[in-house]
């Protein structure tokens, strides 16, 4: 009978640690909340077509509005029925290939 005794806190210890150890398996995930990130705007280096004159360094939205001022008509990214009138890059030194292109869809004549 003592023998017995002298088992069972040891078994019960055994058991006990298992279960706190695995403890974390068991609980829900808590929901973590992440702030909401500011919109970023990248700066490329903008030239326009077919001289590769310097526009400038700005926005996207900046300089289709500056090239929209330039030829008075609709200046997006889409290819489809546009001239390509400029192209961006990340860096001030235009090697390879652009990250943006414009193209200024010209009405048909």
């Amino acid at each position: 009978m003592k023998r017995s005794l002298i088992r069972f806190p040891f078994r019960l210890f055994i058991c006990v640690l298992v279960i706190l150890m695995t403890a974390g398996a068991w609980t829900p995930g808590t929901a973590v909340t992440v702030a909401p990130k500011k919109a970023a705007y990248t700066q490329f280096f903008f030239y326009a077509l077919p001289d590769y004159d310097y526009i400038g360094c700005e926005t996207v939205a900046a300089a289709e509005s500056e090239f929209m001022l330039w030829y008075g008509y609709l200046v997006d990214q889409s290819q489809a029925g546009g001239t390509l009138v400029g192209v961006g890059y990340l860096t001030p030194n235009p090697v390879g290939p652009p990250s943006v292109k414009l193209y200024a869809h010209l009405p048909l004549d």
